[in-house]
């Protein structure tokens, strides 16, 4: 499963793998790929995604990402609490031949089908610092391998 979003526009990817064989994947609900495309269409009826092929984007208000959310939970069986997104380890990694910005932090802003919101941002500062006290700590790290990072712990 993978859900990713760029905070500004209204972008959600959606993935959902089984075996290793993409089944269902979007960006748009209604504009569905992978082997199985259709197969998750009563669920996210269900869930309350927009599926009407609506050209000027008018159609029934939806927040995508909390809908992406429930999707995912229905089918992994994992509620996304704000405990378990605290608890959890993050994994990050450089990769030093893609050019990228020049960034100052990241965001963690997850609001869930039920309104329950969990926000968190990390600096980078932070990500460096917790990079380093892993290289520090393991010998086995080498530049560019991921490994974990809890948010506001070194």
């Amino acid at each position: 499963m993978s859900h990713s979003t760029n905070g500004g526009a209204p972008i959600d990817l959606f993935d959902w793998f089984e075996d290793g064989e993409l089944r269902t994947g979007f960006e748009r609900p209604t504009n569905r790929y992978g082997s199985t495309p259709d197969e998750l269409v009563p669920m996210m009826r269900e869930i309350g995604f927009d599926l009407t092929e609506d050209e000027d984007d008018t159609g029934p208000d939806t927040d995508t990402k909390a809908a992406v959310l429930a999707l995912t939970e229905r089918l992994t069986g994992v509620r996304l609490t704000e405990e378990l997104l605290r608890n959890a380890q993050y994994h990050f990694g450089h990769v030093p031949e893609a050019p990228a910005a020049e960034w100052t932090k990241m965001v963690i802003d997850v609001t869930g089908a039920d309104g329950e919101r969990f926000y968190k941002e990390v600096t980078r500062e932070e990500v460096e610092a917790a990079s380093s006290a892993r290289s520090s700590s393991c010998p086995r790290w080498r530049r560019g391998h991921t490994g974990p990072f809890r948010p506001g712990r070194a």
